[in-house]
């Protein structure tokens, strides 16, 4: 697959990584080409499994589903078990006669189908609510204009996916397009501007680089973006790896301004539809709404979010964060620091009073204050560090700080409760007129506390030496520039 390009004209990561965590029935569905009922019925120690109806997709020619069997003890009791199409599992012992059920599937790279979840194996009780889902799916007009449907975490998934505002156009290369098909994308670097607008690819393997993109008319902070990908040769890797054959020449357009509509839904009623949802007192609905608003691109939330920062409750107030740092708002800065400034010290993981929400607070706002990249943050920045924070608080103080912003780091180091990772400080050695020593790269292990120590002693000693004549004379986007092949 061709997807190499995207990642390199559009550094997309996927939201949801299939880690078996919780999966919503509306989530499933989008992600599922085939949906079908299945009569499942165990015989001998094994499970036959038989399609008796599609709700969606369509079944192929003698699709046979694979099931292997296998059993586990607990208690002293033996349990049967079934795996079927992948990862989808089910207990024998819990099954009548015959029952049946549900079953979702994905396509595989290699065309065939697959389930992906664990819980793509459902009871036939649920196919009304499938239903629905999928009658959501193919027109959101009717329930998000009902109120019971208010707070539906479903709908709200469902509006994220069919109105996602980027779409990638490639029809000379049409594997390229199969990240549309791709629910959860978007890009913590990628400037939230809706436009359109098609660049133009030029292929010759003798050639270095060997793809080219043509100058293109689009103005804007998102094709600005694409331009300077394209100054660093980041399309180059994707020339490298394609696995299948490019075209001498080829257009990729790029169209961020989301479906007009989808049944009777426009994409500002949907929209319109999320912001409400922010109004919820279940951070549940929050965060699946922020999400959603998220795949939007819409600007128009970053005022709420900006609100909810002062929310009493810190998961609201992550959800918020969360949010802003996609939007990359220069509005959100105040706020943002101000939601920085009011955390408590920094109690570590393992402590009595750790407070696990605090720290994903601290993550959260971290990020966004990363990828706004403005130096007006700094001051704020040092001040959660000397608090105990690190993460992506230190990571953004050593690219945008200067001289003064050492001392903050090397906190850690005198500080033996803390933990430390001294990459920030080897950032802050590559931006200066000094030069990074061997040593300074070396990681001991979490556990050898000696090794640790010792380490620590030697960046206090070096930066007692060196104090004096340590100048920051380069930008963090000037030492990655120059990093990059």
């Amino acid at each position: 697959m061709l997807l190499g390009l995207l990642f390199a004209l559009l550094p997309f990561r996927l939201l949801h990584a299939n880690d078996y965590g919780p999966l919503g029935l509306g989530e499933m569905i989008a992600n599922s080409h085939l949906v079908v009922i299945a009569n499942l019925k165990p015989s001998a120690g094994k499970l036959d499994v038989k399609v008796v109806e599609v709700l969606k997709g369509i079944q192929p020619p003698e699709f046979v589903i694979p099931t292997t069997t296998y059993s586990y003890q607990t208690l002293g009791r033996e349990i049967p078990c079934a795996v079927f199409g992948g990862v989808a599992e089910i207990k024998l012992d819990d099954l009548p006669a015959s029952s049946r059920w549900i079953l979702f599937f994905q396509t595989d790279h290699k065309g065939g189908l697959r389930t992906f979840h664990p819980a793509c194996v459902q009871p036939e009780a649920k196919k009304v609510r499938v239903l629905e889902i999928l009658a959501m799916n193919q027109d959101p007009g009717p329930f998000i204009a009902a109120p019971q449907y208010a707070g539906d975490l479903d709908l709200i998934y469902t509006l994220g996916v069919r109105f996602t505002a980027c779409h990638l156009s490639a029809p000379a290369v049409l594997s390229l397009e199969t990240i549309n098909g791709s629910t959860d994308f978007d890009s913590q670097e990628m400037p939230w501007q809706h436009t359109r607008f098609t660049c133009h690819f030029t292929f010759q393997p003798t050639r270095k680089p060997m793809l080219q993109m043509a100058p293109f008319e689009a103005q804007g902070a998102l094709p600005d973006f694409i331009r300077s990908i394209d100054a660093l040769q980041g399309f180059e890797k994707f020339a490298r790896e394609a696995k299948d054959p490019l075209p001498p020449e080829f257009d990729v357009t790029l169209d961020t301004t989301g479906p007009k509509n989808i049944g009777g839904a426009t994409f500002a009623a949907a929209a319109d539809f999320l912001r409400t949802q922010l109004r919820s007192d279940n951070v549940n609905v929050i965060a699946a709404a922020y999400l959603a608003l998220t795949k939007l691109m819409d600007l128009d939330a970053v005022s709420i979010a900006i609100g909810m920062l002062g929310h009493p409750d810190n998961k609201f107030r992550s959800h918020a964060a969360k949010f802003l740092s996609y939007a990359k708002d220069p509005r959100s800065i105040e706020a943002l620091v101000t939601a920085l400034d009011e955390l408590p010290p920094c109690i570590r993981y393992g402590s009595k009073d750790y407070n696990p929400e605090v720290q994903q607070l601290s993550i959260a706002l971290g990020s966004a204050l990363r990828n706004l990249r403005d130096v007006r943050t700094v001051p704020a920045l040092k001040r959660a560090i000397r608090k105990g924070y690190s993460d992506w608080l230190a990571l953004t103080l050593s690219r945008l700080g200067d001289e003064s912003a050492v001392e903050p780091l090397l906190f850690q180091l005198r500080n033996a409760d803390l933990y430390y990772d001294a990459s920030y400080l080897v950032t802050m050695i590559e931006r200066s007129n000094l030069h990074v020593e061997p040593w300074m790269k070396e990681s001991p292990r979490s556990d050898d506390d000696a090794g640790r120590h010792r380490m620590g002693n030697q960046w206090l000693e070096w930066w007692e030496a060196h104090q004096a004549d340590f100048r920051i004379v380069r930008s963090w986007e000037e030492v990655r520039d120059k990093a990059r092949p």
